[in-house]
């Protein structure tokens, strides 16, 4: 295929017709992602696939679906885990109710993880997550409460080396097919439709995990992005971002401190 789907005739068509704005993404990412789609689709020129978003009353959805990445796993990185758990330990070990939220949560893999490890590590203080993401099908997965089948053994050394303390047996019902969540711990956990960068944010949070998001956005969205992260922290809240993201040169860059600089941890400063 030599002829480039990305091109602003698509972009704007998506953003009038379904108000999906994908003018936020970095150019390669978003031209692999709309590539894919058309793969996908049998669509073979940027006309059919402009033709195909104009006329298909559901093509919103298949947008939603297919534009981001859902990367995710159960303690995906527990070095990682092992050192935000930490730090939430040491600085909030005393504090009466703790809220994190997880932007970008996907089918909410990582949301239970750092739910699991907060009831070991700290289950005498009140906690609530929140998990967001732009995907509706994400979203009801995230909240059925059940999780992708993995070997026990395996879940629960990740489990450890992540830092949780004691059996993942009392955090998760394990069947043949799949762990579902035990109610005690679901109850502290809430699952919302949430376009970062777009919708309303959010306030105030302790500490706000948005991890392998940022490398997807132009320096503009990451701009706007960060500063809403910024914004929804709580003063001397954490955040933790991708490894392998930079917010270097960002506005909000003067006013974090770093905690941990190999997994990208921060605290807000003012």
């Amino acid at each position: 295929m030599k002829q480039s789907y990305l091109n602003d005739e698509i972009i704007t068509i998506a953003k009038k017709i379904y108000k999906i704005d994908l003018s936020g993404y970095k150019p390669s990412f978003i031209d692999r992602r709309l590539k894919l789609i058309a793969m996908r689709k049998g669509i073979f020129n940027a006309r059919q696939f402009k033709d195909l978003i104009i006329n298909s009353g559901e093509f919103n959805h298949y947008l939603e679906e297919e534009i981001p990445v859902h990367v995710t796993s159960l303690f995906r990185d527990h070095d990682f885990f092992n050192s935000l758990i930490n730090q939430i330990s040491n600085q909030y070990n005393n504090a009466g109710i703790l809220k994190i939220w997880h932007p970008g949560c996907s089918d909410g893999s990582e949301v239970y993880s750092m739910a699991m490890l907060m009831e070991s590590r700290m289950n005498h203080i009140d906690f609530k997550l929140l998990g967001t993401d732009i995907s509706h099908e994400s979203i009801l997965t995230a909240r059925s409460g059940s999780l992708n089948c993995k070997n026990l053994h395996e879940v629960q050394s990740l489990f450890r080396a992540s830092g949780g303390k004691g059996s993942v047996r009392e955090h998760v019902i394990s069947s043949a097919n799949s762990f579902v969540i035990r109610q005690k711990l679901y109850d502290k956990i809430r699952f919302s439709r949430h376009v970062l960068g777009s919708d309303s944010k959010f306030t105030k949070f302790d500490v706000i995990i948005c991890r392998n998001m940022l490398m997807y956005y132009n320096d503009k969205a990451k701009e706007k992005i960060t500063k809403d992260l910024y914004d929804s922290l709580h003063t001397g809240g954490i955040l933790a971002i991708g490894k392998q993201e930079s917010i270097h040169n960002l506005e909000i860059t003067s006013k974090l401190k770093i905690l941990d600089k190999k997994n990208k941890i921060y605290k807000k400063l003012e």
